[in-house]
């Protein structure tokens, strides 16, 4: 399922982000949309927002990121 936004609406993305590795560390998670149909050329891919996240090794945490459509209009 793909899912709308209105056009002056906010859409977030919630996410799990783990830190499989044996130390703590610090990461840049970007968000990316698409734009299937345009009537004008357009990257494949978009950022529309990111999250930095620090944890601990073995840790996990929910992430959320919100980005109003405009940022790919």
């Amino acid at each position: 399922m793909t899912p709308t936004v209105p056009r002056h609406g906010t859409a977030t993305v919630t996410f799990t982000v783990t830190n499989t590795g044996s130390r703590a560390g610090t990461d840049i998670v970007p968000v990316y949309v698409a734009q299937p149909v345009s009537s004008v050329v357009v990257p494949p891919q978009r950022l529309v927002g990111f999250a930095r996240v620090t944890l601990d090794p073995g840790a996990s945490k929910v992430v959320q990121v919100s980005f109003r459509p405009r940022r790919w209009a």
